[in-house]
Protein backbone atom coordinates (compact mmCIF):
# COMPACT_ATOMS: atom_id res chain seq x y z
CA UNK A 1 0.00 0.00 0.00
CA UNK A 2 0.98 3.55 -0.93
CA UNK A 3 -0.59 4.85 2.44
CA UNK A 4 -1.28 3.51 5.54
CA UNK A 5 -5.31 3.81 7.06
CA UNK A 6 -3.76 6.45 8.91
CA UNK A 7 -1.73 8.76 6.90
CA UNK A 8 -4.90 8.43 4.06
CA UNK A 9 -7.37 9.32 7.01
CA UNK A 10 -5.06 12.22 7.96
CA UNK A 11 -4.05 13.05 4.20
CA UNK A 12 -8.07 13.39 3.21
CA UNK A 13 -9.41 15.09 6.09
CA UNK A 14 -6.74 18.07 5.46
CA UNK A 15 -7.98 18.04 2.10
CA UNK A 16 -11.70 17.91 3.02
CA UNK A 17 -10.76 20.94 5.19
CA UNK A 18 -8.84 22.85 2.50
CA UNK A 19 -11.80 21.96 0.13
CA UNK A 20 -14.26 23.84 3.35
CA UNK A 21 -12.09 26.49 3.34
CA UNK A 22 -12.36 27.32 -0.47
CA UNK A 23 -15.90 26.61 -0.58
CA UNK A 24 -16.36 29.28 2.45
CA UNK A 25 -14.48 32.05 0.87
CA UNK A 26 -15.99 31.70 -2.42
CA UNK A 27 -19.51 31.40 -0.53
CA UNK A 28 -18.53 34.94 1.30
CA UNK A 29 -17.21 36.76 -1.77
CA UNK A 30 -20.56 36.03 -3.83
CA UNK A 31 -22.56 36.65 -0.86
CA UNK A 32 -21.04 40.78 -1.27
CA UNK A 33 -20.45 40.24 -4.47
CA UNK A 34 -21.94 43.57 -6.06
CA UNK A 35 -25.10 43.60 -7.68
CA UNK A 36 -26.10 46.15 -10.90
CA UNK A 37 -28.91 48.26 -9.18
CA UNK A 38 -30.93 50.41 -11.59
CA UNK A 39 -32.76 53.39 -11.38
CA UNK A 40 -37.02 52.33 -11.59
CA UNK A 41 -38.22 55.89 -11.73
CA UNK A 42 -37.01 59.96 -11.29
CA UNK A 43 -38.67 62.74 -9.84
CA UNK A 44 -38.07 66.52 -9.88
CA UNK A 45 -38.42 69.19 -7.81
CA UNK A 46 -38.72 72.81 -9.46
CA UNK A 47 -36.84 75.56 -7.25
CA UNK A 48 -38.02 79.32 -7.28
CA UNK A 49 -35.67 81.71 -8.55
CA UNK A 50 -33.95 82.54 -5.54
CA UNK A 51 -32.70 79.22 -4.38
CA UNK A 52 -29.80 77.67 -5.45
CA UNK A 53 -29.22 74.33 -6.50
CA UNK A 54 -26.86 73.12 -3.89
CA UNK A 55 -28.08 72.19 -0.54
CA UNK A 56 -26.61 71.73 2.97
CA UNK A 57 -29.87 71.23 4.37
CA UNK A 58 -32.15 68.10 2.77
CA UNK A 59 -34.40 66.03 4.49
CA UNK A 60 -37.22 63.56 3.85
CA UNK A 61 -39.71 64.36 7.09
CA UNK A 62 -43.49 63.24 7.91
CA UNK A 63 -46.07 66.33 8.92
CA UNK A 64 -49.33 65.44 9.97
CA UNK A 65 -49.16 61.73 8.30
CA UNK A 66 -47.99 63.71 4.89
CA UNK A 67 -44.34 63.11 3.53
CA UNK A 68 -42.33 66.03 2.77
CA UNK A 69 -38.96 66.61 1.12
CA UNK A 70 -37.74 69.93 2.84
CA UNK A 71 -34.34 71.91 1.32
CA UNK A 72 -32.77 74.92 2.91
CA UNK A 73 -32.06 77.65 0.71
CA UNK A 74 -28.86 78.80 2.98
CA UNK A 75 -29.05 82.62 1.42
CA UNK A 76 -32.50 83.31 2.80
CA UNK A 77 -33.01 80.87 5.66
CA UNK A 78 -35.69 79.74 4.24
CA UNK A 79 -36.75 75.72 4.04
CA UNK A 80 -39.35 74.72 1.29
CA UNK A 81 -41.50 72.12 1.78
CA UNK A 82 -42.31 69.42 -1.76
CA UNK A 83 -44.97 66.79 -1.62
CA UNK A 84 -43.20 63.50 -2.10
CA UNK A 85 -45.89 62.00 -3.71
CA UNK A 86 -46.67 64.49 -6.06
CA UNK A 87 -43.55 66.66 -6.56
CA UNK A 88 -45.56 70.32 -5.93
CA UNK A 89 -44.40 72.81 -3.60
CA UNK A 90 -46.47 73.00 -0.33
CA UNK A 91 -45.19 76.13 1.88
CA UNK A 92 -41.98 77.44 2.73
CA UNK A 93 -40.77 78.53 6.56
CA UNK A 94 -38.36 81.50 6.84
CA UNK A 95 -36.41 82.39 9.50
CA UNK A 96 -35.50 85.92 11.15
CA UNK A 97 -31.74 87.07 11.49
CA UNK A 98 -31.38 89.75 14.26
CA UNK A 99 -33.43 90.69 17.70
CA UNK A 100 -35.08 87.43 18.77
CA UNK A 101 -34.13 85.45 15.77
CA UNK A 102 -31.10 84.18 14.71
CA UNK A 103 -27.52 85.72 15.11
CA UNK A 104 -26.30 84.98 11.24
CA UNK A 105 -28.16 82.63 9.29
CA UNK A 106 -28.71 78.94 8.90
CA UNK A 107 -26.50 76.14 7.67
CA UNK A 108 -28.30 73.02 7.79
CA UNK A 109 -31.65 72.12 9.93
CA UNK A 110 -32.59 68.55 11.26
CA UNK A 111 -36.99 67.95 12.21
CA UNK A 112 -37.09 66.91 16.02
CA UNK A 113 -40.19 65.14 16.37
CA UNK A 114 -43.30 66.79 15.53
CA UNK A 115 -43.00 70.23 16.33
CA UNK A 116 -39.80 71.13 16.67
CA UNK A 117 -36.61 72.02 14.37
CA UNK A 118 -33.09 72.16 15.61
CA UNK A 119 -31.04 74.25 13.43
CA UNK A 120 -27.40 74.66 12.53
CA UNK A 121 -26.31 78.25 12.42
CA UNK A 122 -23.84 80.58 11.14
CA UNK A 123 -21.71 81.69 13.75
CA UNK A 124 -21.46 78.91 16.43
CA UNK A 125 -24.85 78.77 17.30
CA UNK A 126 -27.62 75.86 16.80
CA UNK A 127 -31.65 77.20 17.61
CA UNK A 128 -34.15 75.45 18.46
CA UNK A 129 -37.56 76.27 16.43
CA UNK A 130 -41.08 75.50 16.19
CA UNK A 131 -42.76 75.04 12.68
CA UNK A 132 -43.64 79.06 12.64
CA UNK A 133 -40.12 79.65 12.46
CA UNK A 134 -39.92 81.13 16.05
CA UNK A 135 -37.17 80.56 17.93
CA UNK A 136 -37.73 78.64 21.01
CA UNK A 137 -33.76 78.35 22.57
CA UNK A 138 -30.34 79.13 21.11
CA UNK A 139 -26.99 77.36 22.18
CA UNK A 140 -23.72 78.21 21.70
CA UNK A 141 -20.90 76.17 20.40
CA UNK A 142 -18.29 78.91 21.30
CA UNK A 143 -15.52 78.02 24.02
CA UNK A 144 -12.48 79.58 23.37
CA UNK A 145 -10.27 76.78 24.64
CA UNK A 146 -11.75 74.42 21.81
CA UNK A 147 -10.20 75.85 18.69
CA UNK A 148 -11.99 74.09 16.50
CA UNK A 149 -14.80 74.82 14.10
CA UNK A 150 -17.91 72.87 14.72
CA UNK A 151 -20.26 71.57 11.10
CA UNK A 152 -23.31 69.64 10.33
CA UNK A 153 -24.76 69.07 6.82
CA UNK A 154 -28.23 67.05 5.89
CA UNK A 155 -25.62 63.78 5.74
CA UNK A 156 -23.97 64.70 8.79
CA UNK A 157 -26.77 66.31 11.09
CA UNK A 158 -26.69 67.36 14.94
CA UNK A 159 -28.32 64.35 16.84
CA UNK A 160 -29.63 65.07 20.45
CA UNK A 161 -29.14 61.85 22.14
CA UNK A 162 -29.58 62.01 25.86
CA UNK A 163 -27.91 64.58 27.34
CA UNK A 164 -25.99 65.86 24.30
CA UNK A 165 -26.48 67.64 21.07
CA UNK A 166 -23.40 65.80 18.88
CA UNK A 167 -21.51 67.46 16.15
CA UNK A 168 -18.64 67.58 14.16
CA UNK A 169 -15.78 69.77 13.45
CA UNK A 170 -12.88 70.09 12.28
CA UNK A 171 -8.69 71.74 12.30
CA UNK A 172 -8.12 70.93 8.47
CA UNK A 173 -5.98 68.24 8.52
CA UNK A 174 -5.15 67.60 12.11
CA UNK A 175 -5.39 63.54 12.00
CA UNK A 176 -3.39 63.83 15.50
CA UNK A 177 -4.45 61.42 18.62
CA UNK A 178 -4.82 64.59 20.63
CA UNK A 179 -7.31 66.17 18.27
CA UNK A 180 -10.91 65.07 19.06
CA UNK A 181 -13.37 65.70 15.84
CA UNK A 182 -16.48 64.96 17.43
CA UNK A 183 -18.39 67.80 19.75
CA UNK A 184 -20.89 67.73 22.08
CA UNK A 185 -23.07 70.54 23.74
CA UNK A 186 -24.25 69.71 27.08
CA UNK A 187 -28.20 70.52 27.66
CA UNK A 188 -28.57 70.80 31.06
CA UNK A 189 -25.02 72.06 31.53
CA UNK A 190 -24.97 74.38 28.64
CA UNK A 191 -21.29 73.96 27.81
CA UNK A 192 -19.20 72.23 24.76
CA UNK A 193 -17.07 69.60 25.29
CA UNK A 194 -15.01 66.90 22.85
CA UNK A 195 -15.99 63.40 22.62
CA UNK A 196 -13.65 61.53 20.47
CA UNK A 197 -10.47 61.06 18.35
CA UNK A 198 -10.08 59.88 14.93
CA UNK A 199 -10.24 56.00 14.18
CA UNK A 200 -6.90 54.69 14.38
CA UNK A 201 -6.66 54.62 10.21
CA UNK A 202 -6.17 58.23 10.79
CA UNK A 203 -3.17 57.71 12.39
CA UNK A 204 -0.65 56.03 9.27
CA UNK A 205 2.12 56.83 7.93
CA UNK A 206 1.51 60.09 5.54
CA UNK A 207 -0.75 62.77 4.69
CA UNK A 208 -4.47 62.90 3.95
CA UNK A 209 -4.87 66.05 2.09
CA UNK A 210 -6.31 68.53 4.63
CA UNK A 211 -9.89 68.21 3.53
CA UNK A 212 -11.81 65.31 1.71
CA UNK A 213 -10.90 63.09 4.89
CA UNK A 214 -11.67 65.55 7.70
CA UNK A 215 -15.63 65.52 7.55
CA UNK A 216 -17.77 62.53 9.02
CA UNK A 217 -21.20 61.76 8.16
CA UNK A 218 -23.60 60.30 10.79
CA UNK A 219 -26.77 58.79 10.95
CA UNK A 220 -29.39 58.38 14.25
CA UNK A 221 -30.30 54.58 14.50
CA UNK A 222 -33.38 55.04 16.63
CA UNK A 223 -34.67 51.53 16.98
CA UNK A 224 -31.18 50.72 18.36
CA UNK A 225 -30.83 53.70 20.22
CA UNK A 226 -27.07 54.67 18.82
CA UNK A 227 -25.59 57.03 16.28
CA UNK A 228 -23.48 55.16 13.35
CA UNK A 229 -20.82 56.78 11.96
CA UNK A 230 -18.82 56.48 8.32
CA UNK A 231 -15.31 57.81 8.43
CA UNK A 232 -14.09 58.36 5.23
CA UNK A 233 -11.27 55.90 4.83
CA UNK A 234 -12.29 53.64 7.59
CA UNK A 235 -13.70 50.11 6.28
CA UNK A 236 -15.40 49.55 8.81
CA UNK A 237 -18.54 51.44 10.61
CA UNK A 238 -18.67 52.85 14.08
CA UNK A 239 -21.40 53.47 16.95
CA UNK A 240 -21.84 55.07 19.75
CA UNK A 241 -23.95 53.42 22.48
CA UNK A 242 -25.96 55.28 24.73
CA UNK A 243 -24.22 55.97 28.17
CA UNK A 244 -21.05 54.88 26.69
CA UNK A 245 -18.19 57.69 25.51
CA UNK A 246 -16.09 55.68 23.35
CA UNK A 247 -17.28 54.84 20.02
CA UNK A 248 -17.33 50.72 19.11
CA UNK A 249 -15.64 49.67 15.90
CA UNK A 250 -18.41 47.11 14.09
CA UNK A 251 -15.82 45.00 12.41
CA UNK A 252 -18.53 42.25 10.56
CA UNK A 253 -19.29 45.98 8.59
CA UNK A 254 -15.81 45.86 7.08
CA UNK A 255 -15.84 46.41 3.27
CA UNK A 256 -12.84 46.82 0.67
CA UNK A 257 -9.45 47.13 0.93
CA UNK A 258 -7.84 49.47 2.65
CA UNK A 259 -7.05 52.64 1.76
CA UNK A 260 -3.98 54.15 2.74
CA UNK A 261 -2.90 58.29 2.63
CA UNK A 262 -2.70 59.26 -0.74
CA UNK A 263 0.69 61.68 0.18
CA UNK A 264 3.41 61.19 1.87
CA UNK A 265 3.97 64.55 3.53
CA UNK A 266 1.83 67.61 3.86
CA UNK A 267 4.30 69.05 1.46
CA UNK A 268 1.80 69.74 -1.71
CA UNK A 269 -0.05 72.76 -3.44
CA UNK A 270 -3.66 72.70 -1.83
CA UNK A 271 -6.55 72.98 -4.63
CA UNK A 272 -4.18 72.26 -7.43
CA UNK A 273 -4.88 70.16 -9.90
CA UNK A 274 -1.95 67.55 -8.65
CA UNK A 275 -3.62 68.25 -5.35
CA UNK A 276 -7.20 67.16 -6.94
CA UNK A 277 -5.78 64.25 -9.20
CA UNK A 278 -4.42 62.53 -6.15
CA UNK A 279 -7.09 62.61 -4.04
CA UNK A 280 -9.44 61.62 -6.80
CA UNK A 281 -7.30 58.94 -7.61
CA UNK A 282 -8.01 56.86 -4.09
CA UNK A 283 -11.66 55.90 -3.04
CA UNK A 284 -13.19 56.91 -0.11
CA UNK A 285 -16.89 56.02 1.94
CA UNK A 286 -19.24 58.40 2.20
CA UNK A 287 -22.65 59.06 4.04
CA UNK A 288 -24.85 56.55 5.45
CA UNK A 289 -28.51 56.38 5.31
CA UNK A 290 -30.99 54.65 7.29
CA UNK A 291 -34.62 52.65 6.38
CA UNK A 292 -36.24 52.00 9.45
CA UNK A 293 -39.06 50.21 7.58
CA UNK A 294 -36.93 48.11 5.99
CA UNK A 295 -34.50 47.86 8.91
CA UNK A 296 -31.13 48.63 6.45
CA UNK A 297 -28.63 51.05 6.43
CA UNK A 298 -26.53 52.28 2.87
CA UNK A 299 -22.78 53.70 3.14
CA UNK A 300 -21.48 55.05 -0.14
CA UNK A 301 -18.21 54.06 -1.39
CA UNK A 302 -16.83 56.33 -4.21
CA UNK A 303 -14.66 54.58 -6.04
CA UNK A 304 -11.15 56.20 -7.87
CA UNK A 305 -11.15 58.73 -10.94
CA UNK A 306 -8.16 59.67 -13.16
CA UNK A 307 -9.41 63.13 -13.39
CA UNK A 308 -7.60 66.36 -11.97
CA UNK A 309 -10.78 68.14 -11.90
CA UNK A 310 -12.45 69.64 -8.29
CA UNK A 311 -15.56 67.77 -8.66
CA UNK A 312 -15.36 64.76 -11.13
CA UNK A 313 -18.55 62.35 -11.99
CA UNK A 314 -17.24 59.22 -9.86
CA UNK A 315 -18.44 55.68 -10.23
CA UNK A 316 -20.31 54.96 -7.09
CA UNK A 317 -21.16 51.47 -4.75
CA UNK A 318 -23.59 51.31 -2.12
CA UNK A 319 -22.82 48.97 0.95
CA UNK A 320 -26.21 47.82 1.89
CA UNK A 321 -25.80 46.23 6.13
CA UNK A 322 -28.53 44.54 8.09
CA UNK A 323 -29.93 47.79 10.65
CA UNK A 324 -29.60 44.89 13.78
CA UNK A 325 -26.20 43.70 13.67
CA UNK A 326 -24.31 45.79 10.99
CA UNK A 327 -23.42 42.77 9.19
CA UNK A 328 -23.39 43.28 4.95
CA UNK A 329 -26.07 41.60 3.04
CA UNK A 330 -25.24 43.00 -0.51
CA UNK A 331 -23.35 45.55 -2.79
CA UNK A 332 -24.35 47.36 -5.73
CA UNK A 333 -23.04 48.87 -8.60
CA UNK A 334 -24.61 51.97 -9.33
CA UNK A 335 -25.34 53.73 -12.77
CA UNK A 336 -22.73 55.66 -14.41
CA UNK A 337 -24.63 58.71 -13.62
CA UNK A 338 -23.20 62.21 -11.91
CA UNK A 339 -24.86 61.47 -8.79
CA UNK A 340 -24.52 63.92 -4.97
CA UNK A 341 -24.29 61.35 -2.21
CA UNK A 342 -24.82 63.89 0.19
CA UNK A 343 -28.04 64.44 -1.30
CA UNK A 344 -30.55 61.39 -0.86
CA UNK A 345 -33.21 60.24 1.78
CA UNK A 346 -35.64 56.90 1.74
CA UNK A 347 -39.64 57.27 1.67
CA UNK A 348 -41.73 54.17 1.66
CA UNK A 349 -38.40 51.99 1.37
CA UNK A 350 -37.28 53.57 -1.92
CA UNK A 351 -33.96 55.27 -1.97
CA UNK A 352 -33.77 58.89 -3.95
CA UNK A 353 -30.45 59.68 -4.67
CA UNK A 354 -29.70 63.29 -6.14
CA UNK A 355 -28.43 63.37 -9.80
CA UNK A 356 -26.69 66.69 -11.65
CA UNK A 357 -28.79 67.53 -13.89
CA UNK A 358 -27.33 70.92 -15.22
CA UNK A 359 -30.71 72.79 -15.14
CA UNK A 360 -30.50 75.60 -12.01
CA UNK A 361 -34.09 75.68 -12.06
CA UNK A 362 -34.64 72.01 -10.60
CA UNK A 363 -33.49 69.23 -8.48
CA UNK A 364 -33.72 65.76 -9.49
CA UNK A 365 -33.42 62.37 -7.74
CA UNK A 366 -33.66 58.70 -9.03
CA UNK A 367 -35.48 55.86 -7.60
CA UNK A 368 -33.96 52.77 -6.33
CA UNK A 369 -35.84 49.37 -4.99
CA UNK A 370 -32.69 47.79 -3.33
Amino acid sequence: MLFSDSKFNCLSMRYLLILVIIFSCAKKENAISPKQLDAIDSISFQLDSLTPDYFHGLELVVLNDQPFLSLLNDLTNTIYYYDVRTSKFNKKLSFKVGGDGLMKGVMTFKHVGSDSILLFGKGRYSYLSDHLGNIINDFALMDLSIRQSPYATSSSPPIIFGDYIYYNSIVWGDYSPEFHPILRYSISKGDVSLANPYPRVYFQEGDWGALPYDYIYQAFDRQNNRIIYSFPNSNVLYERRFGLDSLIEVKQSEFGEKIMPPFESNNYEYDSETWHETLNNLAIFGPVYIDEVSEVILRFYILPVKSNLKSPKRKMKLIKYNLEDLEILNVYDLPDKDYVATNAFFYNSNFYLRKKSGDEDSISFDLFKY
